[in-house]
């Protein structure tokens, strides 16, 4: 499905639904909320810990192992673990371990997998495991892919052009989502669109500070659970009592079924209307829902899955 008909898809499934309306009074209403309270946020110096291989690489690392918020709660979580923990003990054991030398890139997408693998083999309980430990699996099997691969090719261009660098995000997207089984999975593409966002991230506060992917235009928001729920919190969408009373009480909604798409395709489609209205990118509307996480007092679905 390429992105004009995917964008329709998700336009028809929301028209059609009978479980979530959008409110784009709210939306509008919303967007200045979220200038008031970013306006003052003060952008970090880059610290120049890592270089672009090494942070590039470890975004798709993390994005191919961090999924699951279903289980974001303590009593699923018996030991801390959580994408963000996750995150900052895997760079701190990069950090640790650092040769001391750029490595071929295929030795680097190797040896970050392991590093990865023994960090999640070392918690008590994680999440859909053995799922992680599958999409690890791929990485450190990575040097028998061909290193001619566009994948490849595209990466080494990155790096070693920096400033002159051709952005293509979707481009990039759609080679992470056709070369790697992890990345190919979700038809709403969530770790694969966050994973140039994870590294634009990382760069700015880790790296260089250099802007490599900053061409979201074309791109859908990263849908997981969380988003929806923020825009369901502050009256941008309204669920069918049916939807509410499944959400509400914590019910199971499975992976790919009517319920779970109509949220996901109806966040999709409210995200692209704040993009037209604001004319900012999509990279910057997701980073800016996500900063009001912690004033929402609604509960986000519940769906067992590694798509998010």
């Amino acid at each position: 499905m390429n992105l004009e008909s995917f964008y329709s898809f998700c336009e028809d499934m929301t028209n059609d639904s009978q479980n979530i309306t959008i409110n784009y009074k709210n939306l509008s209403n919303l967007w200045e909320k979220v200038e008031e309270l970013t306006k003052e946020q003060k952008k970090s110096e880059p610290k120049h810990e890592f270089d672009v291989q090494q942070l590039l690489v470890a975004s798709i690392i993390l994005n191919s192992v961090n999924f699951c918020y279903f289980y974001g709660r303590p009593c699923y979580r018996p030991d801390g673990y959580n994408s963000y923990n996750f995150e900052q003990a895997f760079l701190k054991k990069l950090k640790e371990e650092d040769v001391g030398y750029v490595l071929p890139i295929r030795q680097e997408f190797h040896f970050q997998a392991c590093v990865a693998y023994d960090l999640i083999m070392e918690y008590h309980f994680v999440p859909l495991k053995n799922e992680k430990l599958q999409f690890l699996d791929e990485f450190i099997r990575i040097e028998e892919l061909n290193p001619n691969f566009p994948f490849f090719v595209f990466v080494q261009n990155m790096i070693e052009e920096e400033n002159d660098f051709d952005q293509n995000t979707p481009l990039f997207v759609e080679l992470l989502k056709t070369t790697f089984k992890s990345f190919a999975e979700d038809p709403f593409m969530k770790r694969t669109v966050l994973t140039p966002m994870t590294f634009e991230r990382l760069n700015r506060d880790l790296g260089n500070g250099v802007t490599y992917f900053n061409d979201f235009e074309d791109l859908p928001i990263p849908v997981d659970y969380h988003i929806p729920n923020i825009l369901r919190h502050f009256g941008c969408l309204t669920y069918s009592d049916y939807l509410a009373d499944i959400v509400d009480n914590e019910k199971n909604i499975e992976a790919n079924s009517k319920l779970e798409i109509e949220i996901r395709a109806a966040t999709v489609v409210a995200t692209r209307f704040l993009k037209k209205i604001t004319g900012v990118s999509m990279n910057e509307i997701d980073e800016s829902l996500f900063s009001l996480k912690g004033m929402v007092t609604t509960t986000h679905h519940m769906t067992n899955t590694t798509a998010y």
